[in-house]
């Protein structure tokens, strides 16, 4: 596997159907969305669970390895909706992403939180030696939330881009 400088993180498309039980999804189900990854490959292949068949232990089976998971309500893909994750999947994964020690999914949360400091669900506290200072957006008078610390991804501007260019394409910025 390439390190988190190669040249971008390609992403299917979400599915129709749930991974684990072959069940066609409809508009509004309640979903499970999985990003995973195949040994040998740096392609981030996203498959899409039922929430029963995710609470009921469906997972990426081996050889498979999960790169992150969030919730969401499945949309027809000739809908119209603009966006395929929300501010709360978002942080949510933004979040999940905090307990990894792989340098690629670090690099990834790096990119994410500049794409949710730019949709204004992290402000920017600066940086400080690598490392990125944020925290989560709060209603006005409201207290400030803890400062987070994300290193920063160690990319090229070039692999940068492509980044950037493929997380959008996976949350329909």
């Amino acid at each position: 596997m390439a390190g988190a400088t190669s040249s971008s993180y390609p992403v299917s498309r979400p599915s129709t159907n749930c991974a684990a039980s072959g069940r066609a999804f409809a508009p509004g189900d309640a979903i499970m969305a999985a990003l995973v990854t195949e040994p040998g490959t740096e392609e981030l292949r996203r498959l899409d669970f039922a929430r029963d068949a995710w609470d009921l232990g469906g997972r990426p089976a081996e050889p498979l390895r999960l790169f992150a998971s969030w919730r969401c309500v499945y949309a027809a893909p000739d809908s119209k909706r603009k966006l395929r994750l929300g501010d709360d999947e978002l942080l949510d994964l933004f979040n999940q992403l905090a307990e990894s020690d792989q340098e690629r999914q670090r690099s990834f949360r790096s990119v994410l939180a500049l794409l949710l400091i730019r949709r204004k669900l992290l402000v920017y506290e600066g940086t400080t030696a690598g490392v990125i200072r944020v925290r989560e957006a709060t209603p006005a008078g409201a207290p400030h939330a803890p400062t987070i610390e994300v290193p920063e991804a160690r990319l090229d501007d070039e692999t940068m881009a492509a980044v950037i260019e493929q997380l959008t394409e996976v949350i329909g910025e």
